[in-house]
């Protein structure tokens, strides 16, 4: 979300206004528990923000008692009030240091990571101890911010299904990466020989559809064991992560930063 309405920002679903927010003062409207729009309404007065996203600072401000919380913390240590503070965008950049290194590592190119990365991995990242610092951190601790679904999370659940989601970068724990690698050597093999002679997109659409009915229940089961297996080793080696930090604590490159990250989680 941007502070600021409009712009490029995507459009959130609306929202119920967490009752555990703070009293409101006296003579103040009490909006606990009411619905929230997240965009402006199509017949705003203004029309640069008709169906538009509301932004941080905008939804604060509906948000009577919280609006009140955080200008008078402000008023009260003299602090200006700011959309995002220094120690939450700090934050930000370590995250997106770590993300890049992890995508880097996942492609197999250690090489392609910035040292500017590396370095801002290593350092530790900074904890924001003031719950009121600045609009970003205020809305991102509020109620149905922390317990918001993604949508596919959403879509799963309502059908009645679980939803479990797998770690980043980690495809050797999805069973049906390990079943798309199983097709790629069937279309190699002698049995697929016309797909290495004619490359073309119909060619390839019939090998994909017939190695799924030739797929059994027992080759999906190995793939599902593999990953239970992998699950398990990961699991083993979180509990000798103590013996294995002293070995990569000294290497610099984007793989040794990665693992320090994951150590230190």
């Amino acid at each position: 979300m941007n502070i600021n309405p409009g712009g490029k920002q995507r459009k959130l679903c609306d929202t119920i206004i967490p009752r555990n927010n703070p009293d409101p003062a006296p003579g103040e409207e009490d909006t606990h528990g009411k619905l929230q729009r997240m965009c402006f309404p199509n017949d705003h007065n203004d029309p640069k923000l008709r169906g538009q996203p509301k932004g941080v600072k905008a939804v604060l401000q509906e948000r009577k008692s919280v609006w009140d919380r955080f200008t008078s913390e402000c008023n009260a240590r003299r602090t200006k009030m700011v959309g995002k503070c220094s120690s939450c965008t700090k934050s930000a950049v370590h995250k997106d240091a770590e993300r890049h290194i992890a995508l880097a590592e996942a492609m197999g190119q250690d090489d392609a990571v910035s040292p500017e990365d590396i370095t801002q991995a290593d350092m530790e990242a900074p904890s924001a101890e003031d719950l009121w610092c600045c609009m970003y951190r205020v809305l991102s601790l509020q109620e149905d911010f922390l317990s918001e679904r993604p949508l596919i999370q959403i879509v799963i659940e309502d059908t009645g299904h679980v939803c479990l989601f797998l770690p980043r970068f980690h495809c050797e724990l999805n069973p049906i990466e390990m079943l798309w690698g199983y097709a790629k050597y069937r279309a190699c093999t002698p049995y697929y020989s016309r797909a290495r002679c004619i490359l073309k997109w119909p060619v390839m659409q019939d090998i994909v559809v017939q190695w799924t009915e030739d797929l059994s229940l027992q080759r999906f089961l190995s793939c599902s064991a593999s990953m239970l297996a992998m699950s398990s080793q990961y699991a083993n080696f979180s509990r000798r992560a103590g013996d294995i930090l002293m070995h990569i604590s000294k290497c610099s490159c984007a793989r040794g930063a990665r693992m320090r990250m994951r150590l230190a989680r």
